[in-house]
C-alpha cells in the first residue's frame, strides 16, 4: 500500500483539494493531521499544552482556546517549537500505527484486492518535519503567495499582519514546490481541481498497480 505525502501553505486548498481527489480514489484512506491537532488539544496533548503555556490560553469551560494558543505562538519561534514538540511526536505515531495496520491488512488479503488503495497523508508540515522520506508520492497544491494573504484575510477574517505572520511561519511555497513529484496550482477559480485531481488520480492508480 503506497504512501502519499499532501501538503501545500497555509490557504492554498489543501482541503479542497483532498476533496477532490477521493472522489476519484474512493478507496483510499486519508489521516488529516490538521483533524488530528485539534483533537489532540482536546484529549491526549490538552494537559501538556496547557502546563507549557499556561491557562490563559484555556476558555471558561476549560478548553484551548485556539486564538489564544495562536497568539502566543504565531510570532514567537521559540513558543511555536514547544508546542510542535507536543503535537508532532503524537501526529506522527498515530499516521505511524495507521499505516502499519493497513498494511497488515493488506497482507492479509488477495493482491488485487489492494492494488489501488493509497494511505493519503494530508500533513501541511510535511517537509518541514521529515514525513516525506517515508511516503512515496508527494503532492503539493500551491498558489501566489498574494494569493493565499488575501484568502487568509476574507475566509478566516484576520488582519494582513497576521496573515503575513502565518506564511513567515510556514516554508516558503516555493521550496516546497521545489521537493514535491505533483504540483497541484491553485491560483485561480475552485473548479480548476476537479480535473487535476482526475489527472492525478489516474497517475496515482497506474503507480499503484507496479
Amino acid at each position: 500500500m503506497p504512501l502519499l505525502g499532501l501538503t501545500g501553505g497555509v490557504a492554498t486548498g489543501k482541503s479542497l483539494f483532498l476533496q477532490n481527489l477521493c472522489l476519484f480514489l474512493s478507496e483510499a484512506r486519508v489521516y488529516d493531521a490538521d483533524a488530528a491537532v485539534h483533537r489532540l488539544l482536546k484529549t491526549t496533548c490538552k494537559t501538556a499544552v496547557l502546563d507549557c503555556f499556561g491557562l490563559g490560553i484555556a476558555d471558561e469551560f476549560g478548553e484551548i482556546d485556539r486564538a489564544r494558543l495562536r497568539a502566543k505562538v504565531l510570532y514567537e519561534t521559540r513558543a511555536r517549537r514547544d508546542l510542535e514538540s507536543i503535537l508532532h511526536p503524537e501526529v506522527e505515531r498515530e499516521w505511524r500505527a495507521l499505516a502499519a495496520g493497513l498494511r497488515q491488512a493488506e497482507q492479509a488479503s488477495h493482491p488485487q484486492e489492494a492494488c489501488c488503495k493509497w494511505l493519503i497523508l494530508a500533513i501541511p508540515l510535511l517537509y518541514e518535519v521529515a514525513a516525506d522520506k517515508e511516503i512515496d508520492v508527494s503532492v503539493v497544491v500551491a498558489c501566489r503567495p498574494d494569493t493565499q494573504i488575501r484568502r487568509i484575510v476574507e475566509k478566516r477574517k484576520l488582519d494582513i499582519s497576521t496573515a503575513k505572520a502565518f506564511l513567515a511561519a510556514q516554508w516558503p511555497i516555493a521550496e516546497k514546490i521545489a521537493r514535491c513529484d505533483y504540483l497541484i496550482w491553485n491560483d485561480g477559480p475552485a473548479t480548476l481541481l476537479m480535473p487535476q485531481a482526475k489527472l492525478l488520480s489516474e497517475r496515482l492508480k497506474t503507480y499503484a498497480r507496479r
